[in-house]
């Protein structure tokens, strides 16, 4: 006989370590690969042969998830709830289950074979993790005994508002019981710094196009003949993704550039990620850096990098034990990361492990016109 299981999937707060790459949106909505949102990837992957009902707790803050899995995901069953105490619903949605219940965090980049990873639980409860003491779900075969671990701790979780620290408050509850690493991990990323986050999207370039075979996204982020790639006369890519509503006039080699971006003649970019809604201006050239979008459909009207700007620098220009001075456990290795809705004027030289905070206004980038290799430029 099937045996039912129904998937919870709970949203992180901000992650600090990501910057402006994330700025103080939820860690679902972080976009990745293209465009599409890590909550996207989570739900999209799901094999419904082995899951039943899919349903995302999301907080009163993050509102705009619960929106985007309405729009998105109505058609497909996948529901949304919007809690003022996280405890209190976890409580309930694991009681009221008729099945047993997968819990998974929606923390790190994650693709499964479902069947190899379903195999891996019996009729128990386990911690699961990836690698020791990194835990990233939970499989309950035992709701009963689930449920008296956690009327048990009482007053220490009830009044808790943070749900990452209830997390963690449960995951130290959990560690009587099994922890497993399961069978079916195809690929799994920690995406806990900026650092993290480049470093999925460059072994990505070799793999996409194995895990579109497995994860079916909605039809926003699918190439769409309507808004075809355009890649003008002088335009070159090699080894690189190019998301739909883009044109390429210039050079783009192993990057990802996101979607409705623009990249004009002379433009040079090579092992970054562009991210949606950019506009490189003519002569620009980027280096091993992330541009975060502007956030806005008609941002590219003006270019976000102006005319013959310089961002990052070639990896064999530096050692890669260097660091950002404010921010060294985020951003190192030589990759540089430019905030949203930031204007680069003409000109303007970046260096590498360099950070420029969201918001940071065109005026007090002229007044630098090198930022050299570590510095950061912030709002304070």
């Amino acid at each position: 006989m099937k045996r039912k299981r129904k998937l919870l999937l709970l949203i992180k707060e901000r992650e600090e370590g990501l910057l402006s790459v994330l700025d103080d949106s939820a860690k679902s909505m972080l976009s990745l690969l293209g465009g599409a949102k890590l909550i996207d990837y989570y739900i999209s992957s799901v094999d419904r042969r082995y899951i039943d009902s899919i349903t995302v707790l999301c907080d009163e803050e993050s509102g705009s998830i619960a929106e985007h899995i309405g729009y998105y995901y109505r058609e497909a069953g996948v529901h949304s709830i919007v809690y003022e105490n996280f405890f209190d619903t976890l409580m309930e949605e694991t009681e009221s289950a008729s099945s047993e219940v997968l819990i998974l965090r929606v923390d790190p980049f994650l693709i499964v074979d479902w069947k190899r990873f379903i195999e891996t639980f019996s009729k128990n409860n386990y911690l699961i993790r990836f690698s020791k003491n990194d835990y990233f779900g939970i499989y309950l075969g035992e709701i009963s005994s689930w449920i008296k671990l956690l009327k048990k701790a009482g007053d220490d979780l009830a009044f808790e508002k943070n749900n990452d620290n209830i997390w963690r408050k449960i995951v130290g509850l959990l560690k009587e019981n099994k922890s497993v690493r399961p069978d079916g991990i195809i690929y799994y990323n920690p995406l806990a710094t900026v650092k993290d986050y480049y470093d999925l999207h460059m072994r990505a370039i070799e793999d996409i196009r194995n895990w579109y075979g497995i994860i079916s996204l909605p039809d926003r982020f699918v190439f769409q003949g309507e808004n075809e790639i355009v890649i003008g006369r002088s335009g070159k890519v090699k080894n690189s993704y190019i998301s739909m509503s883009c044109s390429v006039d210039g050079t783009v080699e192993n990057s990802f550039i996101f979607y409705n971006t623009r990249i004009s003649g002379g433009a040079y970019i090579k092992g970054s990620i562009v991210m949606e809604n950019n506009f490189i201006a003519e002569n620009g050239k980027i280096y091993n850096s992330i541009l975060r979008g502007g956030g806005e459909l008609f941002q590219n009207l003006v270019p976000s990098v102006e005319d013959s700007v310089k961002i990052g620098e070639e990896f064999s220009q530096f050692t890669e034990s260097e660091s950002n001075h404010d921010y060294p456990d985020y951003i190192f290795g030589g990759i540089t990361l430019i905030g949203r809705g930031v204007q680069v004027p003409k000109r303007f030289v970046v260096g590498a492990n360099c950070y420029i905070e969201s918001g940071v206004g065109r005026s007090k980038l002229r007044s630098i016109k090198n930022l050299q290799r570590g510095k950061s430029v912030l709002i304070r």
